[in-house]
């Protein structure tokens, strides 16, 4: 596939077409109180605008899946791949 053309010219934008992706993605959250909790806050925010255009689904069908790990003095799993239905509870969770 060629890459397309955006109005200004430039090569392919990504996030235009980025709900036809299908991929499995894991977050990583470093939860050590070093970051403290407005920078975990902060991390999520950030992250958000991005994490919202993806089609997240557990469903059949085209879609991504999304896992969040908080890695502090040890790993905890706060959802797995199969665990969230909805673009909108990977945001609460």
């Amino acid at each position: 596939m060629e890459p397309q053309q955006n109005r200004t010219g430039d090569r392919w934008n990504v996030w235009r077409r980025v709900k036809d992706a299908w991929l499995d993605i894991v977050l990583i959250f470093d939860s050590t109180t070093g970051v403290g909790k407005d920078g975990f806050s902060g991390t999520k925010t950030m992250l958000w605008p991005y994490i919202h255009k993806l089609a997240i689904s557990t469903g059949s069908g085209r879609h991504t899946t999304l896992a969040l790990i908080n890695l502090g003095s040890t790993a905890q799993v706060a959802a797995s791949l199969d665990e969230l239905s909805t673009t909108d509870k990977a945001y609460v969770t």
